[in-house]
């Protein structure tokens, strides 16, 4: 059940890049890459607030800034509880 929408804009250039560097040298990862993508994908639309801890809020924005860790991946995005809408403002590998 999705209740937040989830804009990877910001890092959208990076997962493309990350998916065909790994399907050229290192095929063996990109299901570990792919299932983390869509697991964190999952958890933001349906509980971004439990699934990464919160380490600040933007209260003149209403934002709630938290970093994640899945599989290989760490994710840093901002929750905006009123409008129901995350932010994934960065992914990088562990």
């Amino acid at each position: 059940m999705k209740r937040y929408q989830v804009s990877w804009d910001m890092v959208r250039r990076w997962i493309k890049e990350q998916g065909n560097q790994l399907r050229a040298c290192h095929r063996d990862r990109l299901s570990e890459f792919t299932t983390a993508i869509l697991e964190i994908d999952h958890y933001l639309a349906c509980t971004p607030l439990s699934f990464g801890e919160p380490h600040f809020n933007y209260k003149h924005l209403g934002l709630t800034i938290c970093i994640a860790f899945r599989g290989p991946l760490v994710v840093h995005y901002g929750v905006n509880k009123k409008n129901k809408t995350v932010y994934v403002s960065g992914l990088d590998w562990r």
